[in-house]
């Protein structure tokens, strides 16, 4: 049962690693849309800013300390609760995203 926990952490830690691959997209993007100087007076498009710019930090934060949870013996549900930290984060771009267009009446740029 342990081994399949720690599968489980692995598991994670390798899926939200992938999404790294697309965080340059999404940061390139929200850089595009912030352009005009007018954007980061918008509170929708500073949400979208401050959620997705900080997704690397967290993934790596997430890794290392699920990983030191792993080996100090500590419970194994601890470990998947922290290695599922960077889907905290994904929700909130998610939310942030869709506020921000919804805002600007289904367009990207308002």
């Amino acid at each position: 049962m342990a081994s399949m926990k720690r599968e489980i952490v692995t598991g994670l830690n390798v899926i939200f690693g992938l999404l790294l691959i697309g965080w340059p997209f999404m940061a390139l993007f929200t850089v595009n849309l912030a352009e005009d100087a007018r954007a980061l007076q918008n509170g929708y498009m500073l949400a979208v800013l401050l959620t997705v710019w900080p997704y690397p930090f967290l993934y790596l934060v997430a890794l290392a300390w699920s990983r030191a949870a792993l080996t100090r013996n500590r419970s194994r549900r601890h470990a998947i609760k922290i290695a599922l930290l960077p889907a905290i984060n994904l929700a909130l771009v998610l939310i942030a995203t869709v506020s921000y267009w919804g805002h600007c009446g289904g367009r990207f740029g308002c």
